[in-house]
């Protein structure tokens, strides 16, 4: 009795415990969700909030919460510029996914490190990062925007190869595809994408139509980023031909960043103004806002803005006579273009080398497959060939049983009609047998009958005499 009463008790703590880990995940589960919901206006906060639930998440074992508060610790070090932080988050979101056998986190880890890498100007190897989240995304066949997502990165990463055209092609496959499921978030951003590329490629109304599409979804769902990266696009265009319209554009996308904090847009922002005093030969704002702009550069590293600040620095210290300063921006201007010049060719070189790699390896498995193929067509002939054979040889004692049976058959009907011809001929026999017996009694009775009347005509002869 006692061993079942400790047996019940065991039973119940297990099930309450049970019970209780699942409470905990579900209330981890809403603080993730809110720190998601104020990342952008609210970050340091978020960040709080994601320790917390990557300390808890440990405490109860769960390597599903673990890994995805590790990402999103990754997420808000690479909104502050440190990648090496970023990808050390990344990493050990990585190793709780695997052990958690979690396909969709690893795919969202996979494009989170391939975004990191582009923005790092490691492009092969942000491509590599992006093919193993598709595959990861494909694998769970449950979210379609998530390979949205993927294409989208893998379009942006080729257009920094200056591969425009290739951009293109990702780009039209994920739009397709956010059309089917109505992702407005995914058309806003692609929009924004695709109007880049045609501006490289010189599709200038092209660019500004899809331009204007990327603003209108953005502005309807909210979407703060997007809509000042777009606005900061129609300044860039409009800041030569309408400088008035370009300062109006500014000013939207400062009214913008009063509520949103984005490091990254702001420094875009200042090298706008900045350009925008320039062209109106006020030199000094100018120098001003473009020092602004480089300042924040210690927080968000990107190689090619930096060297656009540099040329507009040299540009502004040149019109305002300051001669050394302008030679010394010059001097950095073009120290960092040649190391970018150099570097976007050994990436482009990587890039060409990979894709030759991969076509050939595709190559080699496409003749694997034909060999198979051949293999399996000549299997498929031989099985086919020897099952014609059987149904001929199987046709052929099939018709030598028919035959045979006919044979016997024919046989039987032969062996029938000889007997009854035999029949009828012991009959016919035994007819002709007793016609001859009946003729010879006949022949026999006229004798008698001859002779009893011979002989009695002479008695009779004899008495009458």
């Amino acid at each position: 009795m006692r061993r079942i009463i400790i047996a019940l008790f065991f039973i119940i703590g297990i099930q309450l415990l049970y019970g209780q880990s699942e409470i905990d995940s579900m209330m981890i589960m809403e603080k993730l969700s809110y720190a998601d919901q104020i990342e952008i206006t609210k970050p340091d906060s978020a960040y709080i909030l994601y320790r917390e639930v990557l300390e808890e998440s440990k405490e109860i074992d769960n390597d599903v919460l673990v890994g995805r508060a590790y990402l999103n610790l990754g997420y808000f070090k690479k909104s502050k510029g440190e990648l090496d932080s970023t990808f050390i988050f990344f990493n050990q979101a990585s190793q709780y996914a695997d052990s958690s056998a979690d396909t969709l986190l690893m795919g969202k880890i996979n494009y989170a490190e391939g975004a990191t890498y582009t923005l790092k100007g490691d492009f092969g190897e942000a491509h590599k990062k992006y093919e193993s989240a598709y595959f990861y995304f494909k694998m769970t066949k449950i979210n379609q925007a998530f390979m949205i997502y993927v294409l989208e990165a893998m379009g942006i990463n080729l257009s920094s190869y200056r591969q425009y055209e290739k951009s293109l092609d990702y780009y039209r496959r994920a739009i397709i595809q956010a059309h089917e499921i109505r992702d407005t978030y995914s058309l806003a951003s692609l929009n924004y994408h695709i109007s880049l590329s045609m501006d490289k490629l010189d599709s200038l109304r092209k660019s500004d139509f899809h331009l204007a599409e990327a603003l209108k979804y953005a502005k309807q769902n909210g979407l703060k980023r997007i809509e000042a990266n777009v606005l900061c696009t129609q300044a860039e265009y409009h800041i030569k031909q309408d400088n008035a319209l370009a300062k109006g554009l500014i000013d939207e996308v400062r009214t913008i960043l009063a509520d949103y904090q984005m490091t990254d847009i702001a420094m875009r922002v200042d090298f706008l103004e900045s350009y925008y005093h320039h062209e109106n030969g006020n030199y000094d704002q100018a120098i001003s806002k473009a020092i602004d702009s480089k300042n924040g550069l210690a927080l968000y590293q990107d190689k090619k803005f930096e060297s656009q600040i540099y040329e507009g620095l040299y540009k502004s210290y040149k019109a305002s006579g300051n001669r050394d300063e302008s030679l010394h921006y010059l001097e950095l201007f073009q120290a960092i273009n040649d190391s970018l010049q150099m570097h976007e060719k050994n990436e482009e070189l990587l890039f060409l080398q990979e894709k030759f790699e991969s076509d050939r390896k595709d190559a080699d498995l496409r003749e694997q497959q034909l060999i198979i193929n051949n293999q399996k067509n000549q299997r498929s002939l031989l099985v086919g060939i020897g099952a014609l054979l059987l149904s001929l040889a199987a046709l052929l004692i099939w018709n030598l049983i028919q035959r045979s049976q006919k044979n016997r058959k024919l046989a039987k009907q032969e062996s029938e009609l000889q007997k009854q011809k035999i029949l009828q001929l012991e009959k016919e026999q035994k007819i002709l047998s007793m016609a001859s017996m009946i003729e010879g009694q006949e022949a026999e009775r006229s004798r008698i009958a001859k002779d009893l009347h011979d002989g009695l005509g002479g008695l009779l002869s004899s008495v009458k005499a």
